[in-house]
């Protein structure tokens, strides 16, 4: 008897473990996705900007459990100076500022669904490169047997104003009448020059035409002189001969 006794009280000691075993185990695999979204980047010419809150994938949580959430909803005031809140696909939204406490719930939740979106209104007097942070501190998301928690942060950023360099027709074109200018100068040294150069090519040419003629003058005439006294010489030699 006793030793059944044992072994009952054994066997009761592993289900009651088993069973705290399995219960944590489904707990541990229960979660929900959620996230921030929205605009990050935005022009000097904004006046709002708007972010949405999401759920993503379930694990362990059926699609349609009733889900509500708390949470803490910060921002730059510097560069933001008031927020609004709408609930999204059945859910309700609710902000109060001077709590700054956020709260929303639904019937019948389904994953990958937007559930929040927050509108926030933008200071008149931001500099383009101004950023600032909006936050989500401390979400409790919760279907009543399963408790989520989260943290969820943006920064938002006006772009700076890029500015295109305009160019001054004036000064182009003053710049291309000195090149212009400059390029006419620089021909007229050319044609100057070329000219110069073709004027004493031209002088040196007719220099050169002028002394050859008379160059051959003189040496026809030499030629003409010296065939003159040969002829002479031979003729007195010739008369020399016929009178002896």
């Amino acid at each position: 008897m006793m030793k059944n006794k044992i072994i009952m009280t054994i066997l009761i000691i592993a289900m009651i473990l088993t069973i705290g075993t399995i219960s944590s185990f489904a707990e541990g695999e229960a979660n929900i996705e959620l996230n921030l979204n929205g605009q990050t980047t935005i022009n000097e010419d904004a006046k709002t900007v708007e972010l949405t809150l999401s759920l993503g994938d379930f694990t362990g949580v059926e699609a349609g459990a009733t889900l509500g959430y708390q949470a803490t909803l910060e921002f730059d005031e510097n560069m933001f100076q008031s927020v609004e809140v709408e609930g999204l696909n059945g859910w309700t939204a609710n902000y109060e500022s001077s709590t700054k406490v956020l709260l929303g719930d639904v019937d019948r939740a389904n994953p990958n669904t937007d559930i929040t979106k927050i509108t926030l209104t933008l200071k008149d007097d931001v500099q383009p490169g101004t950023e600032g942070k909006v936050q989500i501190n401390n979400i409790l998301l919760t279907d009543g047997n399963n408790d989520f928690t989260f943290n969820k942060e943006v920064t938002v950023k006006m772009e700076e104003e890029v500015t295109t360099p305009v160019e001054d027709d004036n000064t182009n074109n003053s710049g291309n009448n000195g090149n212009a200018t400059n390029n006419n100068s620089s021909i007229n040294a050319n044609i100057s020059n070329n000219a110069g150069m073709q004027s004493g090519n031209t002088d040196n040419t007719t220099v050169q035409a002028t002394r050859l003629p008379n160059t051959g003058i003189e040496n026809i005439i030499l030629v003409a002189i010296a065939v003159t006294i040969v002829a002479i010489i031979v003729f007195k030699i010739k008369s020399r001969d016929i009178k002896y």
